[in-house]
């Protein structure tokens, strides 16, 4: 198997490319952590040595120095030196220190007086003139004499001061030997260190005097070696790390004397790197004979897998002629041979499954997927032909009422009856085998007319229609059904079967809505209609599951400060999104007739809380609000009595509230309910006064007792003109009128004093409280008449 026979992305590959992986991971951390520990020994290991290199380099001073001491001895032992000294014979005395000077090598011979003056130097004349600089060693070097490093002129010596004594000491003799290049060189040639000796200047700079090192990393010593006072420390030079030791040699004011022992860490390191090296050829030789190993590895494998894929793909188009070749027992063979199997019993369903895959087993007719299938090969064939083509898609009046009245077995009955007789009507006009009658699924049928325009489609929709006219006998039992049909045309509705089905449902629920037998499409009602749908049928499952919540919002009065009631307002617990406020769904609702429900519901239960209120001694008038749907309801008066009835309501509690539009839409009608409704003694108000542009012809005649001014003039009165124009307008023309003004939208206290300046009666809004449950109500109602009431100062003006 070749590497580059591998498909990529293949398991094979995969499977290679795991083990290599894994194999350069464990490698690439093995290499860091031997890398690491190498570099950790070495570093080890050069301080060792550093460490020896020092002790030599003290070693070499003080091996020096006692040379140095002896050969001094023997010359301030010798007889005719002492004798010189006591005569004065300067010449004798300068003659025996070159020679001894000469024969010892060193670089200068001195003898000092006990005054301290230089009597005699090898030393240039000016040199050796002036007073010895070291006498401070005079008194350590009285009995065997001293070794030390000094610096002279700037130039460290290691200088050996040895006692003359006749027997008494008559003088002393200082030799020198200069520390330079010669004894750095043969230094690093007894410890392979690196040894520099350096001098700081009176400035604080340092200047190299010797030095083993290259010319150009001298001066980046030099740079790098400052104040620090630490023995150990850790240099770079020229980008390679040096382990350097730090001696102080001598330290003469500011003038000191430092060495400086070194070794590259890297030199240090090279015996190591060919372990690496070696390594590194191992790990190549390894990953080699991985990937050999890999290959041979996933061949095994993937072969029969690819076999297990071709045989998919095979069942997958529909061949079940040839087996699965299993010549393993492995679990590679088991999973062959449950394939082989699965192809059996796969081959035995798809039979069962062609024949129920088209039709609908209930009624026999064909089902949404053949339906489907149909409308996009007609779609297909009106692009080809541009001949025009009809869908129907029809909903069954009060299914679910048969349903849920006689049981399923009825309802499956009635459902293969109207696919008989809609079979009928179709065949009747039209030519049944190229006409398609399906049932989409519940009660919900379709009829494909793929070479019909609208006329013809309206022809066929009236004659189902009709044929749904005569009620169905089920068991001695008269079923009266009906049905609401969406009729839509291409190529005018749509091009694709998706478009046209979706239209030809919202053209059905606008015939559901308008209970006009069937309705053509017509993009006005169309707005985000699947959606729409959706919400209108979760409105009505929030109704049957109590998903629907009354909030309150306190009504004050800013005259005495108490609550004399609340508004209740609609709020939706969504299972899925959670509270949603009214503004969300009432819309909605309004547009689909749906909001008379609604009001019913919020009626009930808000008339059965204020009864629980009155009876626990709360004396609240509440408000509920209706639509412009609800005062063209016929029974919404009957209504509203036989529920104050029933839960003992009486009239002047209940406020209702209505705006200025929801009159204005049908005036006559609406005012003949505002009536009726007045003359129960129920209280009337005008919501959100101000925005309905209503002409006050129309206001004077409604028999209302209040009216609200709308938040949006509200909230901006104090730093709007305008609004706080129209705001006080309204209260004078509200009182002028005989009525109460309320004012929404009340949001902090400089709100609250300005409408009690203007003798506003009521206020409610978020700075009072915002909309609470019931429970919630009732524990603020309590603080507030506690902790709030009293505190509360608002004072009309006189």
């Amino acid at each position: 198997m070749k590497l580059s026979a591998i498909q990529f992305g293949s398991l094979q590959a995969r499977i290679v490319t795991l083990f290599v992986l894994l194999f350069l991971v464990v490698q690439t951390l093995g290499f860091g952590f031997i890398s690491r520990a190498i570099s950790e020994n070495a570093r080890s290991s050069l301080r060792e040595e550093l460490s020896v290199g020092e002790r030599v380099f003290s070693r070499q001073l003080a091996q020096n120095g006692q040379r140095l001491i002896l050969a001094a001895s023997i010359l301030s032992a010798d007889f005719g030196f002492r004798e010189a000294i006591a005569t004065n014979d300067e010449e004798t005395i300068a003659s025996a220190l070159r020679n001894n000077g000469n024969r010892i090598k060193s670089d200068v011979m001195m003898l000092v007086g006990l005054d301290g003056r230089v009597v005699a130097s090898t030393l240039a004349a000016k040199e050796m003139s002036g007073t010895f600089p070291f006498t401070a060693l005079f008194k350590s070097a009285e009995r065997e004499g001293i070794s030390s490093v000094v610096l002279f002129e700037g130039v460290p010596y290691q200088l050996v001061i040895v006692p003359v004594k006749a027997p008494v000491v008559i003088a002393w003799v200082a030799v020198g030997f200069r520390i330079d290049e010669a004894m750095a060189k043969d230094f690093e040639a007894l410890t392979a260190l690196k040894l520099s000796v350096l001098v700081r200047e009176n400035n604080g700079d340092w200047r190299m005097v010797a030095s083993t090192l290259s010319p150009e990393l001298r001066g980046s010593l030099a740079r790098q070696l400052g104040n620090d006072n630490a023995p150990i420390r850790a240099m770079f030079l020229a980008g390679d790390e040096y382990e350097s030791v730090v001696t102080t040699l001598s330290n003469q004011g500011n003038m000191v004397a430092t060495a400086v022992i070194q070794r590259s860490l890297r030199e240090a390191a090279e015996p190591y790197a060919r372990l690496q090296t070696m390594l590194l050829f191992l790990s190549l030789g390894g990953l080699g004979l991985l990937i050999v190993g890999s290959l041979l590895t996933a061949r095994r494998i993937a072969q029969p897998v690819r076999e297990l894929a071709g045989l998919a793909r095979r069942i997958e188009q529909g061949d079940y002629s040839q087996p699965l070749k299993v010549d393993t027992r492995d679990e590679i063979g088991e999973l062959g041979s449950a394939f082989n199997h699965m192809r059996d019993a796969i081959s035995t369903r798809e039979q069962r499954i062609m024949e129920l895959a088209y039709s609908d087993e209930l009624t026999g007719l064909p089902n949404r997927a053949l339906f489907m299938e149909k409308l996009n090969q007609a779609v297909l064939n009106m692009t080809r032909s541009g001949q025009p083509m009809s869908v129907l898609v029809m909903d069954l009046d009060r299914f679910k009422l048969i349903n849920d009245t006689l049981g399923h077995q009825y309802g499956d009955a009635v459902l293969r009856i109207v696919g008989e007789r809609l079979t009928a009507a179709v065949s009747r006009e039209l030519d049944a085998p190229v006409c398609t009658v399906a049932r989409l699924g519940g009660d919900e049928f379709a009829v494909l007319l793929p070479a019909d325009g609208v006329s013809s489609a309206e022809s066929v929709a009236r004659r189902l229609l009709k044929a749904l006219e005569n009620p169905l006998v089920i068991q001695g039992i008269t079923v009266d059904v009906g049905g609401s049909m969406g009729v839509v045309t291409a190529p005018g509705h749509g091009d694709d079967a998706a478009t046209l089905m979706r239209r030809a449902d919202i053209a059905m629920y606008l015939a559901k809505r308008n209970n006009s037998g069937f309705a053509h499409y017509h993009p006005a009602s169309d707005g985000e209609s699947p959606g729409r749908l959706s919400l209108l049928s979760e409105l009505r499952n929030a109704i049957e599951r109590d998903e629907l919540v009354i909030f309150y919002q306190p009504k004050v009065s800013l005259a005495t400060g108490n609550v004399i009631g609340a508004e209740a307002l609609l709020r939706w617990n969504h299972p899925e999104r959670g509270f949603m406020p009214p503004d969300q769904f009432i819309p909605f609702a309004e547009q689909t007739g749906f909001i008379t429900q609604i009001t019913r519901w919020v009626l009930r239960n808000a008339f059965e809380q204020c009864s629980a209120w009155r009876r626990q001694g709360r004396t609240l008038n509440l408000a509920v609000n209706l639509s412009a749907r609800d005062l063209h309801t016929p029974d919404l008066v009957n209504y509203i009595q036989q529920q104050m009835t029933e839960h003992a309501v009486r009239p002047e509690w209940i406020t209702l509230e209505v705006t200025e539009s929801a009159v204005m839409n049908d005036p006559p009608r609406a005012l003949a309910t505002l009536e009726a409704l007045h003359k129960m003694g129920i209280q009337l108000s005008i919501d959100d006064f101000g925005t309905g542009y209503s002409s006050f012809s129309y206001l004077k005649k409604m028999p209302v007792d209040e009216i609200k001014i709308d938040k949006s003039f509200v909230i901006g009165m104090l730093t709007d003109a305008d609004d706080a124009t129209i705001v006080r307008t309204v209260i004078d023309l509200g009182h002028n009128l005989g009525l109460k003004v309320t004012a929404e939208g009340t949001e902090n206290e400089g709100v609250l004093r300005a409408l009690a300046v203007l003798k506003c009666d009521l206020a409610q809004g978020y700075h009072i409280s915002r909309p609470l449950p019931p429970e919630k109500f009732e524990t603020w109602l309590d603080q507030y008449v506690r902790e709030v009431k009293p505190a509360l100062v608002l004072h009309r003006p006189a």
